[in-house]
C-alpha cells in the first residue's frame, strides 16, 4: 500500500508508452483494479505458491527466477556458514588458550576487521589481491565453468568473513569463561590431556 503512494510504477520506463498500450498492459497484470482487490488477489496467489510475473524480466515469472538462482544461493550460503563456523571456533579456541599472545591479538584483530568492514568493501579488496594482483583466482564464473570450484573461493570467503568474526569473538569469550570453571580445574587435576579438556569438556 505504501509503495502505491509513490509516483510511477513497474511500467514507467525511460521511453514514453502510448496510453492505449499502457492501459492494455495494466489490464493484463490486473493493475487496473481497485487496490484492495489487487491485494486480495495477491494473497490468494501467495497461498497457492504463485509469486506472479516478473515486471523486470519479460516472459519470466518470479517462481522461475527464484528456482534458477536459489540452488546457487544455497550452495554459497551453506558453505560460507560452514567456513565461518569452522574458522571462527578454531580461532576462538586458539585465542583463548594463548590469551594476550601474538596469536590472540592477530585473531582478534582479524575479527575486528571482519566486523567493521562491510561486505561490499571486502569483496573488491579480495578480488584485487587474489584475482588482479596474484591471478590465483578467477574474478567471475561458476562451478560448471573451466575454473571449477576455484570460482567459489572468493564469494565464500567474502560471505563468511563477518560471521567468522562474530563466532571467533563469541567463542573466545565463552571458552575463557569456561576455562576458569571448577569442572575444568577438576579435569586437569585428574591428569586429563589438554586436548581432551578443550575438545570434550
Amino acid at each position: 500500500f505504501i509503495i502505491r503512494i509513490a509516483p510511477g510504477g513497474p511500467f514507467s520506463g525511460e521511453k514514453q508508452v502510448p496510453p492505449e498500450v499502457l492501459k492494455n498492459v495494466l489490464k493484463t497484470y490486473h493493475m487496473d483494479e481497485l487496490i484492495p482487490k489487487q491485494y486480495l488477489r495477491y494473497l490468494g496467489d501467495i497461498m497457492r505458491g504463485d509469486l506472479g510475473p516478473s515486471f523486470r524480466y519479460k516472459d519470466y515469472d518470479v517462481n522461475t527466477l527464484i528456482g534458477q538462482s536459489l540452488p546457487n544461493s544455497l550452495i554459497l550460503g551453506v558453505t560460507s556458514l560452514f567456513i565461518a563456523l569452522l574458522g571462527g571456533i578454531a580461532v576462538g579456541i586458539l585465542s583463548s588458550l594463548r590469551q594476550n599472545s601474538w596469536a590472540d591479538y592477530l585473531g582478534m584483530s582479524i575479527a575486528i576487521i571482519g566486523i567493521s568492514i562491510p561486505l561490499f568493501v571486502i569483496g573488491p579488496v579480495l578480488m584485487f589481491i587474489f584475482a588482479t594482483t596474484f591471478k590465483w583466482l578467477p574474478t567471475s564464473g561458476w562451478i560448471f565453468d573451466r575454473n571449477g570450484l576455484k570460482t567459489l573461493i572468493m564469494p565464500e570467503l567474502t560471505l563468511a568473513f563477518p560471521y567468522f568474526a562474530y563466532i571467533a569473538r563469541l567463542s573466545r569469550a565463552s571458552i575463557l569463561e569456561v576455562l576458569r570453571s571448577d569442572y575444568i580445574r577438576t579435569a586437569r587435576a585428574k591428569g586429563l590431556k589438554e586436548s581432551v579438556v578443550i575438545g570434550k569438556h
